[in-house]
């Protein structure tokens, strides 16, 4: 069984993209989050590899 492939074109994935989105204020509870766990400084990179 072969899995299709998305069509980024379609409203399937505009939905899914309008989901995930989140503004820019919405951030502040995540990165107070990781600050707690970290030492952030200028210029660190983070990569949040997300849940799914």
């Amino acid at each position: 069984m072969g899995m299709g492939r998305m069509r980024y074109d379609e409203p399937a994935a505009a939905a899914f993209r309008t989901g995930r989105h989140v503004p820019v204020d919405g951030l502040a509870h995540w990165r107070a989050a990781v600050a707690r766990h970290l030492a952030p400084r200028p210029g660190m990179a983070l990569l949040d590899l997300g849940a799914g």
